[in-house]
């Protein structure tokens, strides 16, 4: 193993690794990968996903899924620490500087730390593992990744203080030129690289012949249980109506968040054209779909904006409708304000009118720009 190394942190998921992939594919010939799974979740999310399992494979020259027994002394030791309120004496601070040492993380993983040359790990993180390693004199670089193609832009007043550990690491990586600006309120300017969607670097748009019939695709994340009461009203109605349309409709669930209510909902509308998938929405979206419909605020409608497919957004009662969504005011997702509009807008869409399509292919194109040359573009910002 004569490359430097590149060690990739996973805390939540299988999303968080298919996002990255496209990356890790070229970094591969330059760096030996290996992976830390912060969480058991996280690796039993990646098992349940074959095509980004057996892909992430490919590249992956080792890995580690964190255990509840590993550091099992040190752990209990800490409980006993903290149980007793003693979080600042300098036991506690060296007994959790073992647990997340990147020393024992090497060993764990069975590589030379001298070797390591980047650390990997999304933006969202507050991991102990990561900061202990921000804190060491002399570490490898730490670069933070975005894990969808969600749009970050500040509401109002930014609070510098909520991301920590931004202004500490050496480079973050963004989806576009249009958060450049909420995230310079972290970390440097020269620190930020843009690198449009990694997910859609290779990703072809060409539909499935096999999936003839056109259908609707719904992508849905299930609501907190204090919002469920509403929601299931919500929901029965958006379906409804469309189940009056007499075209298939596919139900594809975030898969972090499911709950049964929306299982009971479709058992209760008995219908013949409801159904649910698993597939991965890279898939779906081949599937002859005709119209995506998901809520105002997810980044799910990228997926159907890269394939061209026209995306209507719903109102959550999770977080409630919002007007000045990046997705709405910048013509990714067009709001479903009542239903006779909304009636109106599938209709034209599926007897064959455009008009939807074209406003947001134009939108998306002028918000997520893939480099020209991607693989010199990657390279370059990994550059020893």
């Amino acid at each position: 193993m004569n490359k430097k190394i590149l060690v990739f942190f996973v805390r939540r998921g299988y999303l968080e690794i298919e996002y990255i992939l496209p990356i890790l594919e070229i970094l591969k010939k330059k760096f030996t990968i290996v992976t830390y799974f912060e969480k058991r979740k996280a690796f039993k999310s990646l098992l349940k996903q074959r095509d980004v399992l057996n892909n992430w494979k490919k590249l992956c020259f080792n890995y580690h899924v964190e255990f509840i027994f590993d550091n099992f002394f040190e752990k209990l030791l800490l409980k006993i620490l903290l149980f007793f309120d003693l979080n600042n004496t300098i036991i506690t601070k060296k007994t959790i500087n073992k647990i997340h040492s990147l020393s024992d993380i090497s060993k764990k993983l069975k590589i030379e730390e001298e070797k390591i040359k980047y650390v990997l790990s999304d933006y969202n993180t507050h991991s102990q593992n990561i900061y202990q390693i921000l804190k060491k004199k002399k570490r490898p670089r730490v670069c933070f990744f975005p894990t969808s193609p969600q749009i970050i832009k500040a509401k109002g007043k930014v609070d510098k203080n909520s991301r920590p550990f931004l202004k500490y690491i050496d480079y973050l990586l963004i989806n576009s030129k249009f958060e450049f600006k909420y995230w310079s309120n972290f970390i440097a300017k020269s620190k930020i690289k843009i690198i449009g969607l990694p997910l859609f670097y290779k990703l072809k748009r060409n539909r499935n012949k096999k999936h003839k019939n056109f259908k609707v695709l719904i992508s849905y994340n299930c609501v907190e249980k204090k919002y469920q009461q509403k929601e299931i009203i919500n929901v029965k109605k958006l379906l409804k109506k469309l189940i009056s349309f007499k075209v298939p409709i596919v139900i594809k669930l975030h898969p972090m968040k499911q709950d049964q209510y929306i299982f009971d909902i479709v058992k209760e509308l008995n219908s013949k054209y409801l159904f649910f998938s698993s597939d991965n929405l890279v898939y779906l979206f081949k599937y002859n779909i005709k119209v995506h419909i998901c809520s105002t605020r997810t980044a799910a409608a990228t997926y159907s904006n890269y394939f061209n497919i026209p995306t209507l957004g719903f109102k959550q009662y999770d977080y409630g409708y919002d007007p000045n969504s990046f997705q709405i005011t910048h013509n990714l997702i067009k709001p479903i304000k009542n239903f006779k509009q909304f009636h109106t807008d599938i209709s034209l869409i599926l007897n064959g009118n455009k008009k939807i399509q074209k406003k947001q292919k134009i939108s998306f194109n002028n918000i997520y720009k893939i480099p020209r040359n991607i693989k010199s573009h990657i390279l370059n910002l990994f550059d020893e």
